[in-house]
Order: C-alpha cells, then sequence, then structure tokens
C-alpha cells in the first residue's frame, strides 16, 4: 500500500494492506523493525497530505480514518551519531 523512504535517505518503510509496517536499511536492505498497526480492518488506501510532511492518513475497508505519524529523530547521546524510528499512533 505505501513505499517510502525518510528525508535523510536512510531508512526506507513498507506499510502493507495487512498493518505489517516494516523499516529497513536503505542502502543494505535489512530488515531493522518490524510493527503490526492495530486498526481492525485492512488498508484501503493511505495519502501523504505533502510529500515532505511525515503524517499519513490511512483509510481501512470499513471506511475508517486513522492518522500516523512518522518520525526519525537523531541523536549524540553516546557521541555517536544514532538513528531511531519512532511512530506516532495508532501503534
Amino acid at each position: 500500500v505505501l513505499l517510502g523512504v525518510e528525508e535523510s535517505g536512510e531508512i526506507a518503510f513498507r506499510l502493507g494492506r495487512d498493518g505489517d509496517l516494516l523499516f529497513l536499511d536503505a542502502r543494505t536492505g535489512e530488515a531493522l523493525e518490524r510493527h503490526a498497526l492495530t486498526l481492525g480492518a485492512p488498508i484501503r488506501e493511505v495519502h501523504r497530505p505533502d510529500p515532505e510532511a511525515t503524517l499519513f492518513a490511512i483509510r481501512t475497508e470499513d471506511d475508517r480514518l486513522h492518522f500516523m505519524e512518522l518520525l526519525f529523530p537523531v541523536s549524540f547521546a553516546s557521541g555517536e551519531r544514532e538513528r531511531a524510528i519512532r511512530i506516532e499512533p495508532p501503534v
């Protein structure tokens, strides 16, 4: 249903009709994280109102509308650059 890459091009993501959200290293294809979205029904369509935005509107087969934001914060807490993956509702 949805394929994308975050703004720095390091992390790719795929969202399937069943709500399976997979994050991959965009260079190697290695799976980084997998999440199962609990939406209550299969996904009918996904829209990203703004191509630069991190917010997605998800419409399920039961005509419910869900919103999800994918965030990829960078941290230097350990002295090295670290990437994280954060999913705001519905997970």
